[in-house]
């Protein structure tokens, strides 16, 4: 399906529908890897702790969030701890829009937007020093508008 979007066979909206019925965690794999075929990345080894993606000697998380009920940004499973960037994409039927942010940006962002851990109870995680986080940016909101305005297309331009 990924090379039915790259030559044009299908419409990048179209792909992101039809996956959209699937489970998150079949679709996002899916939507990396076309992410990855799109913009000429490179996967990264997981066990590198340096996120998903190298383009240009940078290393980034990828994260694609789409089709919520709630129409938010959900992003999880954010590992700080990692020596890399973050690729956010908001996907819906219109298409992606896609935020990049830097190392610094998203320890910032979670701070803002008090990003809670997203496994466990606090409790369990105390003593934790790798602690994965999720956080949430709702549509139409300050919070959005800031993300469109400083993060949005920074390297990556949706089609």
């Amino acid at each position: 399906m990924i090379a039915l979007v790259l030559t044009g066979s299908l419409a990048e909206n179209e792909f992101y529908r039809i996956t959209s019925l699937l489970t998150p965690q079949s679709r996002g794999p899916l939507w990396e890897k076309y992410f990855i075929a799109k913009h000429d990345c490179k996967k990264v080894h997981k066990n590198d702790g340096r996120g998903d993606i190298q383009k240009d000697g940078k290393f980034y998380e990828f994260k694609a969030s789409g089709f919520n009920q709630d129409g938010g940004l959900n992003i999880v499973q954010i590992r700080l701890w990692h020596d890399c960037d973050y690729i956010i994409q908001s996907i819906s039927s219109e298409g992606a829009v896609t935020f990049v942010l830097s190392h610094e940006e998203m320890k910032r962002e979670a701070n803002l937007l008090s990003a809670q851990v997203a496994h466990g109870t606090k409790e369990v995680t105390a003593e934790k020093k790798f602690i994965e986080l999720r956080l949430t940016v709702k549509k139409d909101s300050d919070d959005w508008n800031r993300w469109i305005n400083k993060y949005q297309n920074s390297h990556f331009h949706d089609s």
